[in-house]
């Protein structure tokens, strides 16, 4: 496969899984506007860009770790509706393992106001 090729398949894995976290997203964000409404709150006190960003990025993650999973040695898979489903499906559901795993084994930030005095 070219350079072309795999950056096409992680493209492709990339979309589904971020469209799969968009599906995923809309009711959370329905949730909010009714929240913000009945408590007469203005949405922008309340809607994180920052969050919704990062959620699509895991959906993407997830997505591409799909993609690989799914195909053969050489990196060949063949594009299906069948496979573009499942992609969104691994964006969808996928998203709770990559941020799992992101807890569990990446270092956390630290946030400079609460480091204890030297």
């Amino acid at each position: 496969m070219t350079p072309t090729d795999w950056i096409t398949i992680i493209l492709l894995g990339a979309i589904m899984g971020m469209v799969g976290q968009g599906i995923r997203i809309l009711p959370g964000l329905k949730k909010l506007r009714d929240r913000v409404t009945v408590e007469n709150q203005r949405w922008s006190d309340e809607f994180r860009t920052s969050t919704l960003v990062y959620s699509l990025f895991m959906g993407s993650v997830a997505g591409i770790i799909a993609i690989f999973a799914l195909s053969d040695e050489e990196g060949k898979i063949a594009i299906n509706k069948e496979l573009l489903t499942g992609l969104m499906a691994a964006g969808y559901a996928g998203t709770d393992f990559v941020e799992g795993f992101s807890k569990k084994y990446l270092p956390k930030a630290v946030n400079p106001g609460t480091q204890p005095a030297a």
